[in-house]
């Protein structure tokens, strides 16, 4: 198990293991965005297939390469106009990017997340902003994961960038307000069922 030293919190250690996709506080697993989504029927995974999980995984790992300056090897058919929406919109939207997946945890909340991309700054708005590639369709739930991660970052504008086979994109800006409370109150139901701790304590 690769665990990854994500934050220090006081006397408290929080690490996040890359294999599992989890977030430990002091040996106790806490729930991260996507989950608590999951968990709380935000996300609706019956519409998910293996397929389309494979192909946003390696869609994000040629993205990764992409921003890292680290090709391996040349997409193949069933991802390539994916990779070539991303590069499209990296064309045009010119982001500066501050951060590749990285795993942030929020002390007070108690939760984690791994925002696909932290952007400085970019031809689409003023200041920092949160970015996250999809490569399904557009869903109301993506704006309230984006909520997660904005408090994780706390700052910035949510956005989500739709990649598509045809090698084009949508992007668009996550503007309702009510994502953060619908975020909050996923948060909650998730804490209340949470085998490790009580919603009790939960500042929300």
């Amino acid at each position: 198990m690769a665990l990854v030293r994500c934050l220090a919190v006081g006397s408290a250690r929080v690490e996040y293991d890359d294999a599992e996709h989890a977030y430990l506080l002091d040996g106790q697993r806490v729930p991260a965005v996507t989950q608590i989504l999951t968990l709380t029927g935000r996300i609706d995974t019956r519409w998910f297939t293996e397929a389309a999980c494979e192909r946003g995984r390696r869609v994000h790992a040629w993205a990764e390469q992409i921003d890292t300056q680290c090709m391996r090897s040349l997409p193949d058919e069933a991802t390539g106009g994916y990779v070539e929406a991303y590069l499209a919109m990296l064309r045009d939207c010119r982001p500066i990017y501050d951060t590749l997946e990285r795993a942030y945890w929020h002390p007070q909340l108690r939760y984690g997340g791994r925002p696909d991309r932290g952007i400085r700054r970019w031809a689409l708005s003023d200041g920092p902003a949160t970015l996250e590639l999809k490569t399904g369709n557009e869903e109301d739930w993506h704006g309230v994961q984006l909520a997660g991660y904005e408090r994780l970052r706390r700052r910035g504008s949510r956005w989500v960038c739709y990649l598509q086979a045809n090698g084009r994109y949508k992007i668009r800006p996550c503007e309702n307000s009510d994502d953060h409370a619908e975020f909050l109150r996923a948060l909650q139901e998730t804490w209340a069922a949470w085998p490790t701790a009580s919603a009790a304590a939960l500042p929300v």
